[in-house]
């Protein structure tokens, strides 16, 4: 799918203090609900776009427009490694369990089987000599992004990939990745969402072992600049790291089940931005 390396990103690396984020994940799941990571990471991105609209855009023939729709592509695979997306809409005004259901249930669909879409896809992929499907990709991403044709067959319509990709490279067995963004999903965003795991952390001035989660984006530098990077970023880290926040995401009945007290204190999150343009 790639040219030439020419394309310049930034690069974002998080490292969330992720106890009050894996002290919510439990709190959920002794009420008798699933949550992961992945789906508070993508109701968190929701409520950074619809308080900062200018970064809800995506690419459209080289250019950057404005979304009115507040949403993401969600990637999983299945047993076999196979890739798959599905678009998650309207996130501000949904609550956390719909969200993790809408992608879990996209998930088990794919790796049963039920999706023979996906399948019939990567079956093409996998006979189709590499020219005719590099120049088969460059057709699509003209037809989709630049023309905006709803391709149904390919699981897109008018509104594409939506604004940010979102991947968990966790269940790999990742800590960290930084991803490059697939010019055919015309993002202008990818977050990467990696293993929680204990680390050395200075917390009150004391070195102590905590969970962290390490989460990367790579950024369209057509997008964002630096000096309009630091407010949405403090506001991401603040609502991953803020146990009443994300008990917010949740419906009010199970939320009332949660007991605020018994959740740790608002935590710390570490942003490094560091441009890295390829040559």
């Amino acid at each position: 799918m790639w040219p030439k390396p020419r394309d310049a990103s930034i690069t974002v690396d998080l490292t969330v203090d992720a106890e009050p984020l894996a002290a919510v994940v439990e709190a959920v799941r002794e009420a008798g609900y699933r949550v992961t990571p992945t789906a508070i990471v993508v109701r968190a991105i929701g409520d950074v776009l619809d308080e900062f609209p200018d970064l809800n855009v995506d690419l459209r023939g080289g250019k950057l427009r404005q979304r009115n729709a507040i949403d993401t592509w969600v990637t999983m695979t299945d047993a076999e490694g196979r890739l798959t997306g599905r678009r998650v809409d309207e996130l501000h005004e949904r609550d956390l369990l719909d969200v993790q259901e809408e992608i879990t249930q996209h998930g088990e669909a794919h790796r049963s089987g039920d999706k023979t879409s996906s399948k019939a896809i990567h079956t093409i992929v996998q006979y189709t000599p590499l020219v005719v499907l590099r120049a088969a990709v460059r057709v699509l991403e003209f037809l989709i992004h630049t023309l905006r044709l709803p391709l149904g067959a390919f699981g897109v319509d008018r509104e594409g990939t939506g604004a940010v990709h979102v991947t968990n490279v966790g269940p790999f067995g990742f800590r960290h990745a930084a991803a490059p963004i697939p010019p055919i999903t015309a993002n202008a965003y990818l977050v990467t969402v990696g293993e929680i795991h204990e680390a050395p952390v200075v917390h009150e001035g004391e070195i102590e072992a905590r969970r962290v989660l390490p989460i990367t984006g790579t950024i369209d530098h057509r997008a964002v600049v630096g000096l309009n990077a630091g407010p949405w970023a403090a506001y991401f880290e603040q609502q991953l790291t803020d146990p009443e926040a994300l008990v917010g995401y949740l419906p009010g009945e199970v939320a009332a089940e949660i007991d605020l007290g018994d959740l740790p204190e608002a935590g710390e999150a570490k942003a490094n931005l560091s441009p890295q343009f390829s040559l």
